[in-house]
């Protein structure tokens, strides 16, 4: 005879079962929803990407000719090559097409809003919270608007949680071993090669690992920069044959300068740090796009 207790126990489990089961469908159907005609037209960007795509599966070369390259030279600048890759694999399976491509891209980031609600759960251990971060997730303008474009920046969200989640779960161990390193060290290659701020940001990640050294041993961490080092070895390579090849973007965009000063430096980056955090922004007007006046295919 069930118990009162675990009656209503096993009803609740249902009861968020259900909950969570309603929520993955409605929103899996939210982002594959008219993916191939919203937004309508093929930018540029996901022309250029999606060609590199379909030459490497086909014959292992970019666009210029160069066979498996590290990053992929497309309109005066270099694309990363994760996404690239990933979309080569799916269209050696479903040959060149734009709805592929794109729903790559959703995918992709459909999995990074799982992964964030699965993070927030073993973080708090509660299912109102993780279903919470999860659909907020999910419904997050900035995720969900480049899940129905191709870029490369799709599959960052996703590596970063990955990552987070690794750390979530070696962060309870006194010693990390050679196959908890190599994990590490490879999803923060991956963040680097992924899109152009992991090359900043992944780096500070590994120093954030210092943080850990209150019950881990040197040791430990030792070995995930030892491995990330070795892992960024074609990285140094490509940027010595390519000079300013990785740093042409950042050129483009910064607002720092050769002759700016430093008032002008501080007063930008309080200006552009509080406008990320403007609710205005965010709900009513959005962001600036550089990319609308772009051709169309």
């Amino acid at each position: 005879m069930v118990e009162p207790d675990s009656k209503q126990n096993l009803l609740s489990s249902r009861g968020w079962m259900l909950l969570l089961a309603s929520i993955l469908f409605l929103t899996a159907v939210l982002y594959v929803a008219g993916i191939r005609h919203n937004p309508p037209g093929y930018y540029i960007d996901e022309s250029s990407i999606s060609f590199n795509a379909h030459l490497i599966a086909q014959t292992g070369r970019d666009e210029h000719g160069e066979m498996f390259p590290l990053f992929f030279r497309a309109f005066g600048e270099y694309k990363n090559p994760v996404y690239i890759y990933l979309l080569a694999a799916i269209y050696r399976i479903t040959g060149p097409s734009p709805t592929a491509a794109r729903l790559l891209g959703a995918v992709l980031l459909y999995l990074a809003s799982l992964a964030i609600g699965l993070l927030a759960l073993r973080l708090s251990g509660r299912c109102d919270v993780a279903l919470l971060v999860l659909l907020t997730a999910l419904l997050t303008p900035w995720l969900f608007e480049l899940s129905r474009v191709v870029l490369e920046v799709a599959v960052y969200p996703l590596l970063v949680a990955i990552f987070l989640l690794n750390l979530q779960r070696v962060s309870k161990l006194s010693r990390w071993s050679w196959l908890d390193a190599s994990v590490i060290a490879l999803l923060l290659a991956l963040l680097t090669y992924s899109y152009s701020i992991g090359r900043l940001f992944a780096p500070l990640l590994a120093l954030g690992l210092l943080f850990f050294l209150a019950r881990l041993k040197w040791h430990s961490i030792g070995r995930v920069w030892l491995l990330y080092a070795l892992l960024l070895v074609p990285l140094f390579i490509f940027n010595w044959r390519h000079p300013n090849a990785l740093t042409g973007r950042f050129q483009i965009i910064t607002y720092s300068t050769a002759d700016s000063t430093y008032p002008q430096l501080v007063w930008e980056f309080v200006k552009h740090y509080v406008g990320n955090f403007n609710p205005w922004r965010m709900v009513v007007k959005g962001g600036k796009l550089p990319h609308a006046d772009l051709p169309r295919f």
